[in-house]
């Protein structure tokens, strides 16, 4: 693997935190390289820290999703937050994985599918 990131859902809500990324206009989950001396699982959390400022609890679930050289793990916090955005990304969005934003990544898109949804 090369890259990792996490597709955060918050408990309070169900809601998926989506970002769009700032070249692309795709909505997309947070992620990003990962560095030397870290495992995958380090490194998404690590890139959701530094693209959204987010400091609070984070629940990681054991299942994860291959998107070529990309890595997605499930993770929960229990509420909902306003996100710190980093400079490659441009706005985020809570919804629900039956109306996400678009347009959508094309790697997310088939893992939203993966999980049951038609988008």
């Amino acid at each position: 693997m090369k890259a990792a990131g996490l597709f955060v859902s918050a408990l309070s809500t169900r809601a998926h935190l989506f970002v769009q990324n700032s070249t692309t206009g795709w909505w997309e989950s947070t992620g990003g390289h990962i560095e030397r001396g870290e495992t995958a699982m380090m490194a998404a959390i690590r890139e959701f820290w530094e693209e959204t400022g987010y400091q609070g609890s984070l629940t990681i679930e054991d299942h994860n999703y291959r998107v070529g050289e990309f890595l997605l793990f499930d993770a929960w916090i229990p509420v909902e937050f306003s996100p710190v955005l980093s400079v490659e990304h441009r706005a985020y969005a809570w919804r629900h994985l039956d109306h996400p934003p678009r347009p959508l990544h094309p790697g997310l898109e088939a893992v939203i599918r993966e999980k049951g949804y038609a988008v």
